[in-house]
């Protein structure tokens, strides 16, 4: 019986990885500080999330824990039901974690913005009266801290995560005030700043050079260079080198090293490059991408946790590399809306920026085609 009891809580311990890690909760000043690192083996960890999910009951209903498995039961069941699609364009559109994710759809199917108090506040929006909140996990940061060199920047010590507890946060549908300020870029924006957008995205391969013109759009990992093939329009030239870059940061390090990459292991990659290729280029207004999928119905629940994990990787990578974009989208915009105001400029910054994501056709003659570097169809 004990050893039942002990494998239970290691297991709910291991819930703690970098599951929050990357989620708005830790961007968003109601949550504390941003400069955390999240415990790998939290089973280590001093008290452990089983602890932390069985001690405070949400009003006599579930407990974190509860929530967790809730979210997993969730995720698992739209797997198998082929909404695969859909689960990769909520990451993008609300961009938390595949569990929170779950708990939003869950609660709100139609949340399309979501955030935290502070956020709304930040933005001068008020929460409508009389709204519910969304319940979210968020990572709970004990008193233990890393002394790990790798992972004190500045002499400061980073705090550790020792479980999980529910945070309150709203969709823009239950507020109101000032409209939020756009920073992602859209169709308009990427034709009369091709150049900029089209170096920001290369910024995101690291030292790897692009070379358009080739034959064929292709990986060159021993080189580290990038070919784009000839003839293509600048917005599939972007979803080329969009799609580069996602092979690169998914498998570039095994490739550049000569490591063999098994079938089963190719294959999960070309998912995953997939999924950041399409995600990005939604979210710089670009459209949609061709997105690769897989049966899952015969998936069992740990290989549909890996799964799991895998999106988590996606979501972040992703937003990692449009993240270059919208920075430079957000300086240009600084310096046009200053260049308006003194009468140099004719456009306002709402007429360059669209809705955050825009509804746009896939353009035609998307290129469809990449090479046995490893970046297989598009």
């Amino acid at each position: 019986m004990a050893g039942k009891k002990s494998a239970g809580k290691a297991a709910a311990n291991k819930a703690v990885n970098e599951e929050t890690l990357n989620d708005p909760l830790e961007r968003d000043p109601l949550f504390g500080a941003a400069d955390v690192t999240i415990e790998k083996d939290a089973a280590a960890v001093s008290g452990g999330i089983a602890d932390d999910t069985t001690a405070e009951p949400d009003n006599g209903k579930l407990t974190p824990e509860g929530y967790i498995k809730l979210a997993d039961a969730e995720f698992n069941q739209a797997m198998r039901e082929g909404r695969y699609p859909e689960i990769v364009d909520a990451l993008g559109d609300l961009g938390y974690s595949v569990r929170n994710v779950m708990l939003i759809k869950n609660q709100m199917p139609e949340a399309s913005h979501i955030g935290g108090m502070n956020f709304w506040n930040y933005n001068k929006r008020s929460i409508v009266k009389g709204s519910k909140a969304i319940k979210v996990l968020a990572p709970k940061f004990g008193g233990e801290q890393s002394n790990d060199p790798e992972q004190v920047a500045d002499g400061q010590k980073k705090q550790k995560a020792t479980g999980y507890k529910m945070s309150p946060v709203f969709d823009i549908s239950q507020t109101y005030g000032e409209e939020l300020k756009q920073t992602r870029c859209d169709r308009a924006f990427i034709a009369s700043h091709y150049d900029g957008v089209k170096a920001a995205i290369a910024a995101a391969a690291g030292d790897y050079a692009f070379n358009e013109g080739a034959k064929y759009t292709s990986v060159e990992y021993a080189d580290k260079r990038v070919n784009i093939k000839e003839g293509l329009s600048n917005e599939d030239v972007l979803k080329a080198m969009i799609r580069a870059v996602a092979c690169i940061r998914t498998e570039g390090k095994d490739r550049e090293a000569g490591k063999e990459i098994s079938q089963g292991k190719a294959m999960f990659n070309e998912l995953k490059e997939s999924a950041i290729a399409h995600l990005v280029s939604r979210r710089i207004g670009l459209g949609d991408t061709k997105l690769k999928t897989l049966d899952f119905s015969e998936f069992d629940d740990e290989g549909l946790s890996r799964v799991a994990s895998d999106l988590n990787r996606v979501k972040s990578v992703a937003g990692s590399i449009a993240a270059r974009v919208e920075s430079y989208a957000a300086d240009i915009r600084a310096t046009e809306t200053v260049s308006a105001s003194d009468g140099g400029a004719d456009e306002s910054a709402e007429d360059i920026f669209g809705d955050a994501f825009p509804a746009a056709q896939e353009s035609a003659g998307a290129p469809d085609e990449m090479t046995a570097a490893g970046m297989g169809e598009m």
